[in-house]
């Protein structure tokens, strides 16, 4: 199973990922075109101490690949993990239900 940290992608001291553009950059530095059209799972981990993920960064990390899978194609390939292995929060999963549902309104 492929692992995305997206640590790497959080400022400094920061707590909250946010910024469609900082989601974009994301998405092409971790090949996610690339990677939406292999096979394998992808474990994405999110760090322990997060408050937040905005729906524009999600959305520019993973709209394009919501919109290409579908919802339920997106939800069986990218799973959603802290990085102690621990399943979301009830306001993270939100934040990741939300970034999902704003991503197929206009479609």
């Amino acid at each position: 199973m492929e692992k995305i940290n997206l640590l790497n992608f959080r400022s400094n001291g920061s707590k909250i990922f946010s910024g469609r553009d900082k989601g974009i950059d994301a998405r092409k530095k971790l090949k996610l075109n690339e990677l939406d059209s292999q096979e394998q799972k992808i474990e994405v981990i999110v760090p322990k101490d997060t408050w937040s993920i905005n729906s524009s960064f999600f959305g520019g990390l993973f709209e394009s690949s919501i919109i290409n899978l579908k919802e339920d194609g997106f939800r069986k390939k990218y799973i959603f993990k802290f990085d102690d292995g621990a399943a979301l929060s009830e306001e993270l999963q939100h934040n990741i239900d939300e970034g999902i549902y704003e991503s197929l309104k206009d479609i």
